[in-house]
């Protein structure tokens, strides 16, 4: 029987294991969560005897329920490789939900600490910008920030390199429209904003980016990782005790804590 995710915040929408692993959040920026645990159909007795991958493959069958089991031996086989081989740990540390850069934060922080090796934060923008490399043109990263607002930066890539034309922010759909349009050159969009921003960036010269090149992808974020920590003059500073999430605004709770401290000031 299939098992559908559905987000934290309960918007009543669910997608396949899947759509949630493209995803990564919910549209309601919720994380996504199985609508019901499945019951392993072996015994503990039973798993006590299976190698690491046999298990792996008992437990995941059961939650990726639209993967075939080729699909699914063939990605544990190519997780294969140990901590000890890993030289270096990458993680898109800002922009995101506040949620999922403490915990992608925390991961790797953890991972480094108890391994000794250095890791890297990168601008999750930086690393959407990356998957379209290959193109010749400017590429608009955009990440669904609410209230009619994304987080953005603008980037040209030309044979290969990227090259950032303004820092990650926090800009509304008019700004940015008006903003593209004085470009005039073909603009190439991605992040988990880009049918939103299809939708209300009043722009002739967005093109259509193909699908597999929208969502997130750690191997962006791994290859931006090691350009960063090569061309560091300083990576004794690369380490679990430096690296930090990032936010371009401040918490709801933080804008309502300081919002208080106004009305009491009045």
């Amino acid at each position: 029987m299939e098992i559908r995710y559905r987000s934290t915040r309960g918007n009543g929408q669910t997608v396949s294991a899947s759509e949630a692993i493209i995803k990564g959040l919910a549209d309601d920026g919720g994380l996504f969560v199985p609508e019901r645990f499945a019951s392993l159909d072996k015994s503990l007795e039973e798993l006590a005897q299976m190698e690491y991958k046999e298990i792996a493959y008992e437990v995941m069958k059961l939650f990726l329920t639209d993967f075939t089991e080729a699909e699914l031996k063939q990605c544990i086989d190519n997780a294969g490789i140990s901590i000890s081989e890993v030289d270096l740990f990458a993680l898109s540390s800002c922009p995101g939900s506040f949620t999922g850069v403490r915990i992608g934060a925390s991961t790797v922080k953890g991972l480094a600490f108890g391994s000794g090796k250095p890791c890297v934060g990168v601008s999750t923008l930086e690393a959407l910008a990356y998957n379209l490399r290959e193109i010749n043109g400017i590429v608009c990263p955009v990440m669904d920030a609410r209230r009619n607002q994304f987080y953005n930066a603008l980037f040209e890539c030309k044979n290969g390199e990227v090259n950032r034309l303004c820092e990650d922010r926090l800009i509304s759909s008019v700004q940015l429209s008006e903003e593209l349009n004085k470009l005039e050159r073909e603009v190439y969009l991605g992040g988990d904003g880009y049918d939103l921003a299809k939708g209300s960036l009043s722009c002739e010269n967005i093109c259509d980016t193909e699908k597999d090149y929208i969502a997130q992808s750690g191997i962006s974020v791994a290859i931006l990782g090691q350009k960063v920590y090569n061309e560091s003059k300083s990576k004794d500073t690369l380490n679990d005790l430096e690296l930090k999430p990032g936010y371009l605004r401040a918490s709801q709770a933080e804008r309502e804590r300081n919002e208080n401290k106004m009305d009491n000031k009045n």
